[in-house]
């Protein structure tokens, strides 16, 4: 949605730009050393249940504290993305994907100190030894020339460096501040000889202003055009040819240009770049191409049973091994099972409610804990479930640190229920050297939950009864199951007043659509009142910003998954 980034940001301050709901940010994985990009935004679906109560909370988690939207697989990576893309370095070389892990320009370049998005259209790379810039083609709009380049900053220029001196060039390469001075930092700030720069500020804020920048701007634009369409479309996939080396074992091609990696008897992903998608550890791997994921059956077995999830296509949990097995997806959904009972299952890993009632009444009724455990991993604030776990541990095992731990989580994940709160005090009475005494309506739980449990659900699916939307065909297209797609905030709570209860729906994806290409339609209008403003009559820049705020108004109403606030709204 977003358009002609390059004159937004000249036109409009850094602290203007839009919100996002999923913020992706670079990280460094302790083990592998490598990076990878997790969200540090709103948390997604089963991440967003996970997660309520702190990434910390085991007990909700099972330690999957990270979100790993693009799994850790390159060398070095760009902290953020930057319009759209990021670069990264994988074997000696240096490309720029966007959120879905795709290279939109290939790794071609070399490494350098500091990986960056785009600007203005524009990211400086490293080539023969020199820095230049190119577009989002990946063709060099400046060539190889500079001893060292960094990306434009809101001030319209670039800091160079030719030789061991530091200056500065504008949106047209043209040297602006003559390199002169031993450090950025003393070219920048240090009095008098800051001058230079200083005045080079003006200019280019004057030049942009007098629309001296506006052929050079709408030529980048035509590169940002062509990469955004491209990263727009689901099946926008580029592949190399060839089939990837990897360390040990051996690969073999699968579809997309994604290979199945077999070593010592254990699964992974490799992709036609060579980057590791997913580590050969796992005992079966299932790509699902239509859907754009993979379905994981981890090595270890829980309950002497399988651990079955889903994993997106670039390596990141949708939902960790949770059920025994999955099938193959159709139309956006497959069938997965926890022993006797199956549920419908979307490529978002939303479960049907009447399987959570069933997991429920067994987790309810079982003297182990195998049920409930399979249900916390499924639906992790499930409060009736961890009420049960405490219970089990209190009564059976005489834990009661464990005790403690879950029948505190129920009580926050349900501070009105009387027996959760009841367990909890009992248990940390019995803690502090008092008898335990067991409460029986804490035990007798199954009937009085249920549907509690089955309302309460419906938050994370959006009332995932067989007849709502989300498990339509078409309604698990939406986003393509990656999470590095926008996605539905409003499913991030069990406990929220905005989409709790059995009354939650889903948002109407065609009328978000046609709302979202109207608002792109005016957003594109207001652009060009900016750059051509002769051609518009007086009041038009106005009357389209309306628009604008009508639109996105009524998106906010309708529940959409990820509103985009322009700021051409209001500038």
């Amino acid at each position: 949605m977003k358009k002609l980034l390059l004159l937004l940001s000249v036109i409009i301050t850094a602290a203007s730009l839009q919100a996002q709901t999923i913020i992706l940010q670079a990280k460094k994985d302790p083990v592998t050393k490598k990076y990878g990009y997790e969200n540090v935004g709103d948390k997604q679906y089963w991440w967003a249940e996970a997660h309520k109560l702190g990434s910390k909370k085991a007990e909700l988690n099972n330690d999957h504290r990270t979100e790993w939207v693009i799994s850790p697989q390159y060398d070095k990576a760009a902290k953020e993305f930057s319009e759209g893309l990021a670069a990264v370095e994988i074997n000696g070389k240096v490309g720029f994907i966007d959120r879905f892990n795709r290279f939109v320009i290939e790794p071609e370049f070399e490494p350098m100190d500091d990986l960056q998005g785009f600007r203005y259209g524009m990211a400086a790379v490293k080539k023969d030894g020199k820095y230049g810039f190119i577009d989002k083609r990946g063709i060099f709009v400046f060539k190889p020339q500079f001893d060292k380049a960094e990306n434009y900053g809101t001030d319209l220029l670039a800091v160079i460096k030719v030789g061991n001196k530091f200056g500065c060039i504008d949106l047209l390469g043209d040297t602006v501040v003559v390199p002169s001075q031993l450090a950025k930092e003393i070219m920048k700030t240090v009095p008098i000889k800051n001058k230079p720069y200083n005045e080079a500020k003006k200019i280019a804020k004057q030049r942009l202003q007098e629309g001296y920048y506006t052929d050079f701007l709408t030529s980048i634009y035509e590169s940002e055009d062509y990469a955004n369409t491209n990263m727009s479309q689901a099946e926008y996939n580029p592949v190399r040819k060839g089939t990837p080396e990897v360390s040990t074992g051996t690969v073999t091609p699968i579809a997309d240009g994604y290979f199945l990696w077999t070593a010592d008897d254990k699964k992974g992903i490799v992709d036609s770049y060579g980057r590791v998608i997913i580590p050969a550890q796992y005992k079966s791997i299932k790509y699902q191409p239509a859907e754009h994921i993979f379905v994981v059956e981890e090595s270890e077995k829980h309950g002497g049973r399988a651990q079955v999830g889903l994993m997106n296509r670039s390596g990141g949990w949708i939902i960790p091994g949770v059920f025994e097995s999955v099938t193959d997806f159709k139309n956006g959904i497959a069938t997965a099972t926890v022993a006797p009972h199956t549920t419908k299952l979307n490529a978002d890993g939303l479960v049907e409610d009447s399987f959570i009632e069933d997991m429920l009444r067994y987790s309810a009724d079982e003297e182990d804990t195998y049920y409930t455990e399979r249900l916390i991993g499924i639906w992790p604030t499930c409060a009736a479930a961890h009420n049960n776990m405490g219970i089990y541990y209190a009564s059976s095992k005489d834990d009661l640190k464990h005790a403690i731990n879950h029948f505190v989580v129920a009580h926050r994940l349900d501070p009105d229920n009387e027996d959760y709160k009841a367990n909890m005090k009992a248990a940390k009475s019995e803690r502090n050297g008092r008898r335990w005494n067991r409460v029986l309506n804490g035990l007798q739980i199954a009937a009085a939950v249920i549907s509690v449990g089955a309302v309460t659900y419906s938050a994370i699916s959006g009332n995932t009864a067989m007849a709502s939307s989300s498990f339509s065909a078409g309604g698990s297209s939406y986003g393509n199951s990656d999470y590095s797609s926008p996605r539905a905030s409003g499913s991030s709570s069990s406990g929220s007043s905005k989409n709790s209860g059995s009354d939650a729906k889903q948002p109407n994806y065609s009328a978000i659509k046609t709302l979202t290409t109207s608002y792109d339609r005016y957003e594109s209008m207001v652009i060009d009142c900016n750059i051509n403003p002769e051609k518009h009559k007086s009041g038009d820049k106005r009357e389209y910003q309306q628009k604008m705020r009508e639109i996105r108004k009524k998106l906010e109403n309708m529940n959409a998954p990820h509103i985009y606030h322009s700021p051409h709204e209001d500038n």
